[in-house]
C-alpha cells in the first residue's frame, strides 16, 4: 500500500481500523504522516471516524485521535502476544506438541503427537547413526529420510523413544 502511495497511484487510503497502518504507535504515526503530509493522500479510518481529505492536513483533533487509537492498538497487540505465549506454555505443560511436528509424526485434533507412516523410517535413521555409526548421508539414503533431517532426529531421539513405542533401541 505504501509503495502505491509513494508512487502516486492512489488518492485516498481507506482502512477499517488504525491497526492496519502499523503494528506500533511509532509505525502508525510515521505511516499516517507519510500518507497524509508527505504525499498529500487522503485517509479514512472507517471504524474510528477519522477522515482526512487529499491535500489536507491532520488537525490537532485528528492527531489526538490517532495517538489514542495507536496507543490502544499497541496495548491490544501486546496483550494478544502475551495470551498467545501463555497458551503455548499451557499446551506444552499439558504434553501437547507446539509447532511443526517432527519427522514421522503428525498432531491429532487435540495437539498430541501421533506417529505416521514415516515414523519407522525416522527410527531406522536414528538406529543407523547411533548403533551402526553411519553418516547422516548414508542413513538418509538407506531410510529415505531427508539428509538434513537426520541430525534433528538424532538430537530429538527422546521424542521417538519415550512416548511412541520405539523403546527397543
Amino acid at each position: 500500500m505504501l509503495k502505491r502511495v509513494r508512487d502516486g497511484e492512489v488518492d485516498r487510503v481507506v482502512v477499517r481500523k488504525v491497526t492496519r497502518l502499523g503494528r506500533t504507535m511509532r509505525a502508525m504515526s510515521e505511516n499516517v504522516h507519510e500518507i497524509v503530509e508527505d504525499h498529500d493522500t487522503g485517509l479514512n479510518v472507517q471504524n474510528d471516524g477519522l477522515e482526512v481529505e487529499p491535500g489536507g492536513e491532520l488537525s490537532m483533533n485528528d492527531e489526538m485521535i490517532l495517538n489514542v487509537l495507536a496507543w490502544a492498538a499497541e496495548i491490544e497487540a501486546k496483550k494478544i502476544r502475551e495470551n498467545t505465549k501463555e497458551g503455548l506454555r499451557a499446551a506444552e505443560a499439558a504434553g501437547k506438541w507446539v509447532g511443526r511436528p517432527p519427522c514421522g509424526f503428525t498432531t491429532d485434533a487435540d495437539g498430541y503427537l501421533q506417529p505416521t507412516e514415516e515414523f519407522g523410517d525416522a527410527v531406522e535413521a536414528i538406529r543407523a547413526v547411533e548403533d551402526l555409526g553411519w553418516s547422516h548421508r548414508k542413513a538418509a539414503r538407506y531410510t529415505g529420510v531427508p539428509r538434513r533431517t537426520v541430525p534433528s532426529l538424532v538430537e530429538d531421539r527422546e521424542v521417538y523413544l519415550s512416548q511412541h513405542g520405539a523403546d527397543d533401541f
